[in-house]
């Protein structure tokens, strides 16, 4: 159904977008004639929304929140400041939704099996903030992190202000449409122009990508369909080849592991052999890589491998592997940390420095290994929140699958935990989770899969 154009909504709607546009161009026309470019987005999407006004506001602001990304730029989105300007459409729906919550006294009716746990590890995270303060940690670290860790509780924005499924498809689509397009950049600027590695952030969240499609591959009965989505997969798997990040690799065949299993499991195919196939399986794949680390000769020259052929065989000998050794120090930096403060953690704006193999200038406030960030700058109670709250979203999502009779629900869903699991792997490499703006991913995703719960417990379907 067609909704009225509501000439106040698109007004509003105009102005708030122009302020973002304005505060992108006043800053980033310090950065280049590329990132001033980029700060018209604001401009183009409200055309598109007075076009298609059946479209609601906040919508736009979330895909305005990620349409940066596609810009491949490390000083753009490590720059404090930076971030905080792209996060602007999420601040001013957020005063949205807090003025529309006290205007209506809204009261909740919904249950919150993800938001209850988020919004606990949120605000103890926040505890930590003024834990670090209390430590006389670096102020500017803990507002980085702060500003981090208030991004995992926008969960809070996008339940109350995504109230159809429609909604989510829609940001979905967006955010697929937006990961294809990094896919083809890193081809360009990877494979095609550089030769050697071409490493943003912004790839991590491709193994995510290439289970949804996977998913999609393996339950739609439509050869074309199948066909356009093997296409896309091949893309966003040779864009991610094409950063050379060897844990993305592997996190990717987890992944893509994990949307079989799951869809098996779906369709009831899991038999006792394919079980039994499946565990023997992953006994094999995990000795072999036992096996491997303990056949593993230290080198006196360490490898600073940057090209195709160097960084996969460097997998097979990780101690002489200079990035893996280097987070294997700041590892062990932290670990000697957080047995000094094992309970709540040293607070955030805590930070370690190389002694060995990094410049020993540079103070680090996050390490690659995101479980050991939690312990150190939370404690053994930071760690088990976050766990509480991927062990939720795991629990929620297998619950979805095996209730809901929507083929595409349960598509997305198989895609998004497969997604989540490879993604919790990968965290033994990389702060993905928590270090970067893009962890609003992570909220979304939990407000989603909640939002389908919801639905299937008004419907009787789960009680």
């Amino acid at each position: 159904m067609t909704q009225k154009f509501n000439i106040k909504e698109q007004l509003s709607v105009f102005l708030i977008i122009l302020v973002i546009v304005v505060a992108q161009l006043l800053l980033l026309k310090k950065l280049g004639l590329y990132e001033v470019i980029l700060g018209i987005n604001g401009i183009i999407l409200v055309v598109f929304l007075l076009i298609n006004s059946t479209k609601k506001f906040y919508n736009i602001l979330i895909v305005i929140y990620f349409l940066p990304l596609l810009l491949l730029n490390n000083n753009l989105h490590y720059s404090f400041k930076v971030e905080l300007v792209f996060a602007l459409p999420l601040f001013l729906l957020g005063f949205y939704t807090l003025f529309l919550f006290i205007l209506r006294n809204q009261k909740e009716k919904t249950n919150s099996d993800l938001t209850r746990p988020v919004l606990l590890f949120v605000f103890y995270f926040l505890f930590s903030a003024v834990l670090g303060l209390s430590f006389g940690n670096n102020m500017g670290y803990i507002l980085v992190e702060t500003f981090h860790v208030l991004l995992l509780g926008s969960i809070i924005l996008f339940k109350y202000n995504l109230t159809s499924r429609e909604d989510y498809y829609y940001i979905f689509k967006w955010l697929l449409i937006i990961s294809l397009l990094i896919s083809l950049e890193y081809i360009f600027f990877g494979i095609l122009i550089s030769g050697n590695r071409f490493v943003t952030f912004q790839s991590g969240f491709l193994p995510l990508v290439t289970g949804i499609l996977f998913s999609y591959f393996l339950f739609t009965e439509n050869k074309f369909k199948k066909i356009i989505v093997l296409g896309v997969i091949i893309i966003v798997i040779l864009g991610m080849i094409s950063t050379l990040t060897r844990s993305l690799w592997v996190t990717t065949i987890i992944t893509m592991g994990m949307v079989y299993v799951l869809y098996l499991w779906s369709k009831n195919m899991l038999t006792t052999v394919k079980k039994i196939v499946l565990v023997i399986l992953m006994i094999v794949v995990s000795l072999l890589v036992i096996q491997t680390v303990k056949n593993t000769k230290p080198n006196n020259t360490i490898s600073t491998s940057k090209n195709l052929d160097e960084r996969a065989q460097s997998i097979a000998n990780p101690s002489e592997d200079h990035s893996f050794l280097m987070r294997v120090e700041l590892g062990w930096y932290a670990i000697q940390k957080i047995t000094e403060k094992p309970i709540f953690g040293w607070g955030l704006g805590d930070v370690l420095q190389y002694r060995l193999l990094g410049n020993n200038k540079l103070r680090n406030s996050y390490l690659d290994t995101v479980w050991l960030y939690f312990l150190w700058k939370g404690g053994i109670i930071g760690l088990l929140l976050i766990l509480f709250v991927f062990f939720r979203s795991i629990v929620v999502s297998l619950r979805i699958i095996s209730k809901t009779s929507d083929q595409n629900v349960k598509i997305l869903i198989v895609g998004l935990l497969s997604g989540i699991i490879g993604i919790l792997i990968l965290g033994f490499l990389s702060p993905l989770i928590i270090k970067y703006r893009t962890n609003v991913l992570f909220a979304f995703i939990w407000a989603y899969l909640e939002f389908e719960l919801n639905k299937l417990k008004i419907t009787g379907k789960i009680t």
